[in-house]
């Protein structure tokens, strides 16, 4: 009985052992999405209290973490904008957990606030006194982490959407799809509708395929997938411009969302006198586009979505001379046609795919156009450039929640090149095959590094070009982040610029390159980190440097045969580009305020060795966004850009400097609310510091950067808007 009695005790102990072992969660996943909307949430933040351990939501708002062995975990979420959530999940049946999250907008309680990290939970506020905390005095919080409190509430307000307001080198893709020159009026106006965009995701090496063939500084819009709960609408009726979003669910099961939006120069233009200096003079200009983008998502099980989405452009812009036999027509449009999938294997595999045609097309057609030099176009010019792509992207997340990406792309592409003066006409057919795979490893001390290679085949230069990349990135707690970078990125297709005088816009061509340049090629390294000193406060920080290899021009020193595709690059030896940026943010209550500086040097080496700067390089830009309230339903918006002198070339080969850049836009606005619709009136007052174009003289070859686009097209503009919602 005795040996019984022992064998008893012991097989009991080895069950609980075993079932303690098995009895544990050891991973999570799911989804995380808008609580009013049901849109998924991309890039949400969610940790693992009292553990190192943590995730970020990918574009479809999926995460997952594995290598636990708990009883129980403390989950904590926390997205910009959208109030904290937190839960605990204790072990019921199976080892995973799928959660289903939704967020909510955020209030802010001040009577207690706490700083959390992946490890740490301490009071930075004890409520102990009897005065009420002031948030200025209140130090290292986190706006994204905080629980609702009772006490006191502040609004804190999302961070503005920006799209790079200082730099005009970007290229931009949308759900992950290239689109090649996406300016409106050469890039006065945002190059997107922002209320139809739900993120935008900033990548300065960018080397994986969802971010084209193009990489430096490039940025990903996500647009918005719809309203699954109900019909939504807002929009703007405006002399200036007008839009319209609207957005809804449909009865196969998931959501559909249309945007657009039209700008109207003509009425306006027709009564602003432009200065003669540089100009069709005396020139009546107008100008107008207008933009269309939707989306429609099907949800066709738990596991699998897809989507198709569209987006199309037209500009179209008129100057006439002194004479009928001056004048000058630009037209160009932007448009692609997308169908994605995404697929879920299993929880630690996600699938994701699109197919896309895209198409550019540019249009200048004049008589006796002034370009340099005395020189004068007239008749026509086309350039056309259809792509029809596709991407596979699968995302592995280890047990050890490490993130294994691998991808491949192809592209084939269509361009043309049109003279109509000389009745020239070629269309050269090429393709560009990508395989690309990055590893991001989580190490200890909250670090992780993600390497990445991508490997591109293009069948028209018959050369393979290699990608590395390697960013570092330290968050030793939600106060403070740092990361380190390089990477490689070889560019594919240019855009460069057909310049006329300094005021008359600019013809913009998109092409792969061919057999007569050697493709561009850049070396970037860069450092930075970000800082939340106090509640509703960011700061980012960002130094950089590049080597730049074979540099071609861009809106710069054209000087190719207009009547040949050979020669339309001019090709230098080589270059480089350093700097810093800095951009502080306030979101804080009744006053939101938006800087973004940036002190960047260009410097090209031409072929026998000779130094100078870019031209159209600025060393200094500076963007400030400022929005305040005067009572509790009216208030004032200001803008604010300023950059210095312009460097250029004359008509010698010298080094010249031009004119500062200023900028001043504000606004007054009123907010209303009738019934189940509500809005805004505005009063808006553009380019008010803009009374003359650039004092370049004409003479000189025409160097045209973003800023002299805005001296020549925008001049002072008053504007009544109405913006509405129901």
């Amino acid at each position: 009985m005795r040996i019984l009695g022992r064998m008893w005790v012991t097989l009991m102990f080895i069950f609980l052992i075993t079932g303690s072992a098995f009895g544990q969660i050891t991973s999570i996943s799911g989804t995380i999405r808008d609580a009013r909307t049901q849109e998924p949430l991309p890039f949400a933040n969610l940790v693992i209290l009292g553990t190192r351990l943590g995730s970020t939501t990918n574009i479809d708002g999926y995460f997952f973490v594995g290598n636990m062995s708990r009883d129980s975990i403390d989950i904590v979420v926390s997205y910009i904008g959208y109030q904290t959530y937190r839960t605990r999940l204790f072990f019921q049946d199976e080892p995973h957990e799928i959660l289903h999250i939704y967020l909510l907008p955020k209030t802010i309680g001040l009577r207690e606030v706490v700083v959390e990290d992946s490890e740490l939970l301490q009071a930075a506020y004890q409520p102990n006194r009897k005065e009420e905390p002031r948030v200025d005095s209140l130090i290292s919080l986190i706006p994204d982490t905080l629980p609702v409190i009772v006490g006191y509430t502040v609004k804190l307000n999302p961070p503005r959407k920006w799209l790079r307001t200082t730099n005009d080198r970007i290229e931009y893709t949308l759900d992950e799809v290239p689109i090649y020159n996406t300016r409106h009026l050469y890039g006065i106006f945002q190059p997107f509708n922002l209320d139809a965009t739900k993120y935008i995701q900033h990548d300065v090496l960018g080397t994986n395929a969802s971010q084209g063939f193009n990489h430096d500084n490039s940025s990903n819009l996500v647009f918005n997938e719809g309203n699954r709960s109900g019909f939504q609408a807002q929009g703007r009726l405006g002399m200036l411009e007008s839009n319209l979003t609207t957005s809804g669910p449909h009865p196969l099961g998931g959501s559909w969302y249309v945007s657009g939006r039209r700008i109207d120069f003509d009425s306006i233009y027709s009564r602003v006198n432009f200065p003669t200096s540089n100009l069709l003079a005396p020139a009546t200009p107008d100008y107008y586009f207008y933009e269309l983008n939707g989306k429609i998502t099907f949800d066709i099980a738990d596991n699998t979505t897809a989507a198709i989405s569209f987006l199309t452009s037209h500009d179209k812009l008129h100057w006439y001379g002194d004479t009928s036999s001056v004048y000058s027509q630009s037209i160009w449009d932007d448009g692609t046609w997308t169908a994605r999938l995404q697929h879920r294997f299993s929880h630690q595999l996600a699938v994701h795919g699109s197919l896309y045609r895209t198409r550019y097309y540019s249009y200048l057609r004049g008589s006796a156009v002034p370009l340099w030099d005395n020189q004068t176009m007239t008749n026509a010019i086309a350039n056309e450039l259809v792509t029809y792509g596709g991407f596979i992207e699968g995302e592995y997340y280890t047990s050890q929640n490490n993130i294994l990406t691998s991808g491949l792309q192809a592209q084939i592409l269509s361009p043309t090149l049109n003279f109509a003066d000389t009745s020239n006409a070629k269309t050269d057919y090429s393709s560009l095959i990508a395989t690309y795979a990055s590893y991001r490893y989580t190490l200890p001390w909250q670090v992780a590094a993600e390497a990445g290679l991508r490997a591109t085949l293009n069948t028209g230069l018959s050369k393979m070009f290699w990608d590395p990349r390697l960013e570092i990135i330290w968050q030793p707690s939600n106060v403070y982040a740092f990361n380190a970078h390089i990477g490689h990125y070889s560019t594919m297709i240019a855009e460069v610029s057909l310049p006329t005088t300094i005021a008359q816009p600019i013809l913009d061509f998109v092409l792969p390159f061919d057999q007569s340049v050697t493709p561009q090629t850049n070396w970037l390294m860069g450092v930075g980190g970000s800082w939340t000193p106090l509640i509703g406060y960011d700061l980012q920080a960002r130094a950089f440097y590049s080597i730049i290899d074979h540099p071609t021009t861009l809106d710069s020193i054209w000087s190719g045969n207009v009547n040949t595709m050979d020669g339309w690059l001019t090709e230098l030896k080589d270059g480089r580009r350093y700097g810093i940026e800095l951009v502080a943010e306030r979101r804080l209550g009744n006053l939101t305020s938006l800087i973004h500086y940036e002190l960047g040097r260009e410097i090209w080496r031409n072929v026998d060795n000779t130094e100078f700067k870019a031209p159209a390089n600025r060393t200094h830009r500076l963007a400030l966004e400022l929005e305040g309230k005067i009572s509790e339903k009216s208030g004032y918006t200001v803008g604010y850009r300023f950059a210095s002198g312009k460097s250029y070339l004359d008509n010698a080969g010298q080094e010249k400097t031009g004119s500062l850049y200023n900028r001043l836009d504000g606004a007054l606005y009123r907010d209303f609310n009738l019934k189940s619709v509500s809005g805004r009136v505005t009063i808006s007052l553009y380019n008010m510091t803009n009374s003359e174009t650039n004092n370049l003289p004409s003479s000189s070859r025409p160097l045209i950067s973003q800023e002299d686009r805005e001296y020549a097209l925008l001049p002072f503009l008053p504007t009544v808007n109405v913006y509405f919602q129901f």
